[in-house]
């Protein structure tokens, strides 16, 4: 059965960093004494698969779980360095963004290096780099900006319109506040020569040397932002999404800080998991989400309801995901970004099948109520997914599976 809480203090911490891999880090940690804190019966306990982990690995980030974050990224680096050179990242533009401008550059050319170290120093730098995502201040601002280009259905007609234009009118689109959200953020990516839903902007000026630093000029936008945006690709576009993430942030006074609830960030565990790494993502989530509807006859009967012909793994996995799964131990916040994350989980919330507000409010409330059934399942479901000769065939791929 699941355990719930922190794990006991059985850690051990590593020593100072071997030269080469201080080097690498002594741009952000001054002194270079970077103690990684990995847990060794989580070590241990610790299923060695790669989407597993790498659901772990955000889940412990964005939770603030620094130790949970280290260990994951110490095991996932010995599968697939030149992954998790490429993911640590993303998580960093998506979950940390604009709250720590200066960790986004810094991660990028730690995380770089990965594939190029021998294995002790890239368990060092894998982990540092997890552990300092991890004690940061976080802002998923710029993410849910690329979440409502995606789950908007008018997302197609302004990149159309926008694709026509040119360069000045991308920038004065996207310096334009009495304008769209939706739209600024459109064009804000065809001035870095970024389509939208498959619609590419048109002419030689897009992604053009010299753009950014026009944009940047009009918005006013602050020089580590600039240089944030700059080195932020092969990050999902998510480098895209700082300009409007921070001006959202800031806009009618300096944003605040906001920490998540001590019961939602408490939860239960299993193989060294957090439990909330079971979700819509993986194979294994997917699957218990699917046994959690079959099961549960108030559960069948609230999705029936509200749910239509919605798939019973969509529709609970995405109010999970916004209960638990994108939960931030410390986040900075504004109205406009709390107005901004209202707006998208209704329309993902659609886009799952789930039109009704009510019936979300009664799905959300019945998954709160009985989180430990939830908890219970996931942890039943993980036991059969990792235990030996079980086929492929009986757990399809999850969402995060399907690309690299």
């Amino acid at each position: 059965m699941p355990t719930s809480g922190r794990p006991k203090s059985t850690s051990r911490k590593a020593s100072r960093c071997s030269q080469k891999t201080s080097s690498l880090l002594d741009p952000f940690d001054g002194d270079a004494a970077i103690l990684v804190e990995v847990n060794s019966e989580i070590l241990a306990a610790l299923p060695r698969d790669r989407w597993l982990l790498t659901s772990l690995l955000q889940k412990a980030i964005r939770r603030g779980r620094v130790v949970h974050a280290a260990t994951a990224a110490t095991v996932l680096v010995e599968l697939v360095p030149e992954y998790v050179a490429r993911r640590l990242p993303v998580i960093a533009y998506e979950d940390v963004g604009v709250a720590a401008l200066p960790l986004l550059v810094w991660t990028k050319h730690a995380a770089a290096a990965i594939p190029v170290l021998p294995a002790p120093t890239r368990r060092d730098v894998a982990a540092s780099v997890a552990s300092r995502l991890a004690r940061s201040l976080k802002s998923r601002t710029a993410c849910d900006i690329v979440c409502l280009i995606e789950a908007s259905d008018q997302s197609p007609h302004h990149a159309r319109d926008l694709s026509r234009r040119n360069l000045t009118a991308w920038i004065d689109t996207a310096a334009d506040r009495a304008l769209p959200l939706l739209r600024r953020a459109i064009a804000v990516r065809f001035v870095l020569g970024i389509g939208v839903l498959g619609i590419r902007p048109s002419g030689s000026a897009a992604g053009r040397p010299g753009a950014l630093a026009l944009m940047a000029a009009k918005m006013q936008l602050p020089a580590p932002l600039v240089q944030a945006v700059h080195v932020g690709r092969q990050t999902h576009n998510l480098h895209a999404a700082l300009p409007l993430a921070y001006e959202l942030l800031h806009a009618g006074g300096p944003p605040v800080t906001a920490r998540g609830s001590k019961a939602a960030l408490r939860t239960a565990e299993a193989n060294g998991l957090l439990l909330c790494a079971v979700d819509m993502y993986t194979r294994c989530g997917r699957q218990a989400y699917r046994r959690l509807a079959r099961a549960n006859d108030d559960l069948h009967r609230l999705l029936r309801t509200f749910g239509g012909n919605a798939d019973p793994a969509s529709a609970i996995g995405i109010l999970l995901f916004h209960r638990e799964g994108s939960l931030l131990d410390r986040a900075l916040v504004s109205p406009a970004s709390e107005d901004l994350l209202t707006r998208l989980e209704s329309l993902e919330a659609q886009r799952a099948g789930l039109a009704d507000a009510a019936g979300v409010r009664q799905l959300t409330g019945w998954l709160q109520k009985n989180a430990d059934i939830v908890d219970s399942v996931r942890a039943d479901t993980l036991a059969d997914y990792l235990r030996p000769g079980t086929s492929d065939t009986d757990f399809p791929k999850g969402q995060n599976e399907r690309t690299d």
